[in-house]
């Protein structure tokens, strides 16, 4: 009919009342339950296990974190500083060709309106007529 039997280490060390055609089946039930919980994540060595690897983990990868975030910084910087330094010439540079240009364009406008004068001033004193008296 019905036995009380107590199952091997992998099940608990409670007795159970089996039926003697399920026993087979059973066991290996426990043993699949014993197994899963040692490896389940809801079991205590599961969880330590994974704690420590984790711990130790998330301190490496922190520092690995404050390494990069060091030399992001570092190379941000040097980018920025980099990028001032080569707005700054380049505006110094149109700056500079900008006023030559205009400081040429207003010594040519009088020379040439001096040249003009001149040559007028000339023509008029020496009068137009040519010939073998030009300044009659």
């Amino acid at each position: 009919m019905s036995r009380v039997k107590q199952l091997s280490k992998p099940a608990a060390a409670t007795p159970l009342v089996v039926p003697s055609c399920g026993l087979v089946v059973l066991s290996q039930l426990n043993t699949l339950a014993y197994l899963s919980s040692v490896h389940s994540p809801h079991s205590d060595r599961y969880r330590e296990s994974l704690s420590r690897h984790n711990d130790t983990k998330d301190t490496h990868m922190m520092e690995r974190h404050q390494e990069i975030g060091i030399v992001i910084s570092v190379v941000a910087v040097v980018v920025v500083v980099v990028v001032v330094v080569v707005v700054v010439v380049v505006v110094v540079v149109v700056v500079v060709v900008v006023v030559v240009i205009m400081i040429r364009r207003r010594r040519r406008r009088r020379r040439r309106r001096r040249r003009r004068r001149r040559r007028r001033r000339r023509r008029r004193r020496r009068g137009g007529g040519g010939g073998l008296c030009p300044r009659l």
